[in-house]
């Protein structure tokens, strides 16, 4: 004969539909929660590093192609001079703000399509700067008062700037201005407000160091310096050679 299990353990089929009780429900909560705690400062140092990175390599961008622009403007650079009255000066002249000069960009009029830039610090936001670069023609090989035009943003940011100028001989000035010969360099320092943003400024080299005052009928003193120090070389070198000789 079969025993019937007790009434208590018979198995009764599912009314409705399984669920969790309140406290599975609260502790999984609970979990939920914790997991949020831990992470939460390790995500959000992840989004912080994923903006820095952006933000750098669209600064890297920038530089890149401002950089560029600047230095083929400068590699070109034409040695003219301007006369005005009895003074004669260099088409060059630069502060810590700005640079002007001729170049030889191929979009100016006449053979070599010679044109007069302008490289200019203005202001852009609350606490940054822009360096713009406008152009112009070359009218009768004198600067024009205006009519600089097609601005171009080679750098932008919360950053200052500052133009410095090196000589030949490597004196480093502030300006250039009303001068005969050519800069050696032009450096560029971008300032943050801690400091600056590189451990060296920028720097342009202006392979147009030889005045065109130098091959005038009447070229200035530095011209005759720079000849009779090569003389002087030549000299040296040829006596070398003959006492070799001998």
């Amino acid at each position: 004969m079969r025993r019937e299990p007790p009434a208590d353990r018979r198995r009764t089929p599912a009314s409705g539909r399984a669920g969790f009780s309140l406290l599975e429900v609260l502790v999984a909560l609970a979990i939920t929660v914790l997991l949020v705690v831990t992470f939460a400062p390790f995500a959000s140092q992840l989004i912080l590093t994923w903006g820095r990175g952006a933000r750098t390599a669209e600064l890297v961008d920038m530089l890149t192609r401002g950089n560029d622009r600047l230095a083929r403007d400068l590699l070109a650079v034409v040695p003219m001079t301007l006369t005005r009255g009895e003074k004669t000066t260099m088409i060059f002249r630069g502060g810590p703000g700005y640079l002007m000069f001729a170049t030889a960009t191929g979009f100016g009029p006449g053979r070599g399509g010679i044109e007069l830039v302008s490289v200019g610090i203005e202001a852009d936001g609350a606490a940054g700067q822009a360096i713009v670069r406008r152009r112009s023609p070359l009218r009768d090989a004198a600067p024009a008062a205006s009519g600089f035009k097609d601005p171009v943003t080679l750098l932008t940011g919360p950053y200052q700037y500052r133009f410095d100028y090196v000589a030949a001989d490597g004196t480093k000035v502030g300006e250039w201005q009303d001068r005969l010969d050519m800069p050696a360099r032009v450096e560029l320092t971008i300032l943050t407000p801690t400091g600056p943003l590189l451990p060296l400024p920028l720097s342009y080299f202006v392979p147009a160091d030889l005045s065109a005052a130098c091959i005038t009928d009447e070229p200035p003193d530095f011209c005759e310096a720079d000849g009779e120090e090569e003389t002087d070389q030549n000299s040296d070198g040829q006596g070398g050679g003959s006492g070799g000789q001998d």
